[in-house]
């Protein structure tokens, strides 16, 4: 009996030796644009798997969008975190990030052609399951990601974290196919009560699928764990709040992949 036991737990432990998490850097491009995303996978989930990917803050390409792929990846996704800026273009400095976000804002289309084509290099990779695609961003991140829900993407789901909601054009109706799950801090004050009403408004009047959810006392980038480093007011981590917007992205992502 100690022969078999010990036998099988030979058998677990090498098993659980071949499984690794891989983490890949995926160099791709937007037009004349170098990037540069993270791509992150279990290689113990065998055949293809549903994809995430994810937009970072306004900082850039940096440690926490990829922990956060990395998580996704532990849970048994493809994830691919995005390149928004460039090649080596990560800031801990708000003016650099202002001045490196700001052209995209600006103009909307940029922005969807640059998160267009991080989605394209995700659904090239051959373990992932083409059907089964979600975005998901925080802060700057999160308004790119409904970008790409208000440009009609076939996603099956967009998740924005604390994102910016001011959008410069109406969606025509019935033209948003993803759902969206939305979860704000009641407290930010980056993103007041008119700009979130209006957001629900269009939202609602497009005919989209929508969640919306409010963390009392939560500001802005409350998800990240470093956000009050930054001394930015406005700006500040909530482990309440992160801890119950993740338990509600699994909830949405056990809704849109079965």
């Amino acid at each position: 009996m100690r022969f078999v036991m010990a036998f099988i737990a030979g058998i677990l432990m090498a098993s659980s030796a071949l499984a690794e998490i891989v983490t890949k850097e995926v160099d791709y491009k937007d037009g004349n644009v170098n990037l540069r995303g993270t791509l992150v996978y279990d290689d113990a989930v065998k055949g293809k798997k549903p994809g995430v990917l994810l937009f970072p803050e306004w900082w850039g390409h940096n440690d926490y969008i990829k922990r956060r792929a990395y998580e996704m990846a532990e849970q048994g996704y493809v994830a691919f975190a995005a390149d928004m800026y460039g090649v080596d273009k990560v800031t801990t400095k708000a003016g650099e990030a202002q001045e490196w976000s700001k052209p995209l804002y600006d103009n909307r289309t940029t922005m969807r052609k640059r998160a267009q084509a991080a989605l394209n290099e995700l659904r090239k990779q051959k373990n992932v399951d083409k059907k089964n695609i979600a975005a998901i961003g925080f802060c700057f991140g999160g308004t790119v990601a409904l970008e790409l829900a208000r440009a009609g993407n076939a996603l099956k789901g967009v998740v924005a974290f604390h994102a910016g909601l001011q959008f410069p054009d109406k969606i025509t109706k019935g033209h948003v196919n993803a759902k969206v799950l939305v979860m704000n801090g009641a407290a930010d004050p980056m993103v007041p009560f008119a700009e979130r009403q209006k957001f629900i408004e269009e939202m609602q009047d497009a005919g989209a699928d929508l969640q919306f959810i409010l963390y009392s006392g939560a500001q802005h980038a409350f998800t990240n764990p470093g956000a009050n480093k930054h001394a930015i007011k406005g700006v500040a981590y909530d482990s309440r709040s992160e801890r119950r917007s993740f338990r509600e992205l699994q909830l949405f992502f056990a809704e849109i992949f079965g």
